[in-house]
């Protein structure tokens, strides 16, 4: 033994046995973590479109973005469809909570609402349905969701929107103004039982665009809500530009900036043509 050297003695030894084993166990949490996150993140994107339809008379784009801190992921989700009698059904939505069991009912949700949709005559009984079906499903889940048809025919370019507690969507104008849509206020599919909700009618004018989102895109800690919406609003402006599949990622990479969200999200845009154009299956 060196000068330098001391020795261990037992008590020391215990306490650095018991770290070792505290460590360990941080460990083993952290990869399990890590392994649910990762399947969690992987579930949803599998249940997302694999692709949007391709549509005349509108341009479509979408995104998902996995939380960009360690929370785990599940819930947020978008769609696009086109019905039998030729409007387009667009929505996103976002289920309450997030972990596996919220991927598991964001895709359940989804595919509820895409079997209903065929039938319903617009947003509102649409979400009117799915709340009534929603318990049947057995899970217990919450989901906020903004739902809209968009009716080409003729050249109308007639939206009506319905939210269920979701954000307010935004319009982008052809000018490059960019303003939220004053939608009823409607509670999330899963809060309350028969419980009714309204629509909104809007006209998407040519070259104009339609955002829908999740409140992971404009939520920030220590931000008032409504200022947190206007700021999100403005940058929208961007989407005005020639490619919206370009825009789209930008207005990502410049609104998700690193260390400004904790959430997922998910952004779906429409833009209607300049041209017009028929409506689709035309």
């Amino acid at each position: 033994m060196t000068p330098g050297d001391a020795e261990v003695g037992d008590g020391d030894r215990r306490l650095l046995d018991e770290l070792a084993r505290i460590a360990g166990r941080r460990i083993e949490r952290l990869r399990e973590y890590q392994r649910e996150h990762h399947l969690a993140d992987t579930l949803q994107r599998s249940l997302l479109p694999q692709a949007l339809p391709a549509v005349r008379g509108v341009e479509l784009a979408a995104r998902y973005r996995p939380a960009q801190e360690a929370a785990a992921v599940g819930g947020d989700w978008y769609d696009a469809l086109v019905l039998p009698d030729g409007r387009l059904l667009v929505m996103v939505g976002d289920v309450i909570g997030h972990d596996l069991n919220a991927a598991v009912a964001m895709g359940q949700l989804r595919h509820l609402l895409r079997a209903h949709a065929l039938d319903a005559p617009d947003p509102a009984h649409l979400c009117e349905t799915v709340n009534r079906l929603l318990p049947a499903l057995g899970t217990g889940e919450m989901a906020t969701v903004a739902v809209a048809h968009l009716d080409l025919d003729r050249g109308r370019g007639r939206v009506t929107i319905t939210s269920a507690g979701h954000p307010p969507p935004v319009v982008v104008g052809a000018g490059g103004t960019a303003s939220l849509l004053a939608v009823p206020a409607c509670p999330p599919l899963g809060a309350l039982d028969a419980t009714p909700y309204e629509s909104v009618q809007a006209i998407l004018e040519p070259g104009a665009t339609l955002v829908l989102y999740t409140d992971g895109l404009v939520e920030r800690r220590g931000e008032p809500i409504d200022a947190s919406l206007r700021r999100f609003a403005t940058r929208c402006v961007a989407l005005g530009d020639p490619s919206l599949d370009a825009a789209l990622d930008g207005l990502l990479d410049d609104v998700l900036a690193p260390g400004t969200a904790a959430d997922d999200v998910a952004v779906l845009a429409v833009r209607r043509s300049t041209t017009g154009g028929a409506p689709p299956g035309a």
